[in-house]
């Protein structure tokens, strides 16, 4: 028997028969037939990291969407399994979609995760069996998982840790035998991605969190600088009314208090910037899943402490110029103080 080829995506499977005829077995058979063998299927997946805004209403349309892509296809037997992942570990299952659109939206504790499962056999044409297909479509509330995290996890996971642990809010997973029907899923759930409200996020503060680590270090040798030079500048001026220049009271006295106003310079100025640093990391575009009244409290609150924030980054960018004044009056406190 001669071996099988491969020839512009189909497989030419010679077999003995009457004569010299050869059958020809196409892709889709062969396809169907490793999968007998080995029980093994592909996969494919994609993940998003949109911020996006979900109702109950978008997570109904994606179903629909996907039912229509069943319709399309012969259709053996299929499930459908929508899981809704609570704070506090809790969750609520419901096997149907009737079943979803009929839940409570009571419960005072917001949602983490929405995940929907389907599991379905089909027959594609020219097949003479069955084929196993299985999509998962999984949605997360960054709000809700900030939220948890700031909660349970040690302070070295906050900023930008938090920031790339929350990042993923959406994916797609399809694990298939006929790559043709895999994909009809990952577009259409592409084009319902595209259509979802999402929230604008700011691109300047994205660029910034980037290099936001170089904040503190960069604006503490800044500041020591002017204090640095500020100092050498009074230097003239608070020896000038002085009858003896070289007085070692005198300049004891004004060495202990550079010493102290550098010092404290210094310290204050690397709270400040560690601060902005935190503000800037903390950044992130809003994402949540908004199905109970506990997600409504939540999305309120974020609210709130967006703005906190917000004023908080300008305090501490007040504060930081206020210490940039101070230091270039240096020479008159020196006087006054020495």
């Amino acid at each position: 028997m001669e071996k099988s080829e491969v020839i512009d995506g189909n497989i030419n499977s010679l077999v003995p028969s009457s004569g010299s005829e050869e059958t020809r077995v196409s892709l889709k058979d062969y396809q169907d037939i490793y999968n007998r063998i080995t029980g093994k299927s592909e996969e494919s997946s994609k993940k998003y990291n949109d911020s996006i805004l979900l109702c109950k209403s978008d997570i109904e349309e994606l179903h629909l969407k996907i039912e229509q892509i069943f319709d399309v296809h012969v259709i053996i037997a299929k499930n459908v399994l929508f899981v809704i992942n609570y704070e506090k570990k809790r969750k609520d299952q419901f096997s149907s979609f009737h079943q979803f659109q009929s839940f409570s939206q009571q419960s005072t504790e917001s949602v983490r995760a929405v995940v929907i499962n389907y599991n379905f056999s089909l027959r594609l044409p020219g097949t003479s069996r069955p084929q196993e297909y299985s999509v998962r479509v999984r949605f997360q509330s960054r709000l809700a998982m900030i939220k948890e995290l700031r909660k349970d996890a040690p302070s070295f996971l906050h900023g930008p840790l938090i920031n790339m642990i929350t990042s993923e809010t959406a994916e797609i997973r399809v694990e298939y035998v006929d790559y043709v029907v895999a994909r009809g899923f990952l577009e259409v759930f592409k084009e319902w991605m595209n259509g979802v409200e999402k929230c604008n996020e700011n691109k300047l503060v994205k660029r910034i969190q980037v290099y936001s680590h170089l904040i503190p270090p960069i604006g503490k040798i800044t500041m020591a600088m002017l204090y640095g030079y500020f100092i050498y500048s009074s230097i003239d001026a608070v020896f000038a009314n002085t009858v003896d220049s070289a007085n070692f009271a005198h300049f004891a006295k004004f060495t202990s208090v550079a010493g102290i106003l550098f010092y404290l310079s210094i310290i204050l100025s690397d709270v400040f910037f560690k601060s902005m640093e935190n503000s800037i990391d903390s950044y992130s575009g809003i994402s949540w899943i908004k199905l109970t009244k506990g997600d409504e409290t939540l999305i309120r609150s974020e609210s709130a402490n967006k703005n906190k924030d917000t004023w908080m980054f300008v305090f501490n960018l007040f504060s930081t110029l206020i210490l940039g004044i101070l230091s270039s009056q240096i020479s008159d406190f020196m006087e006054i103080l020495t």
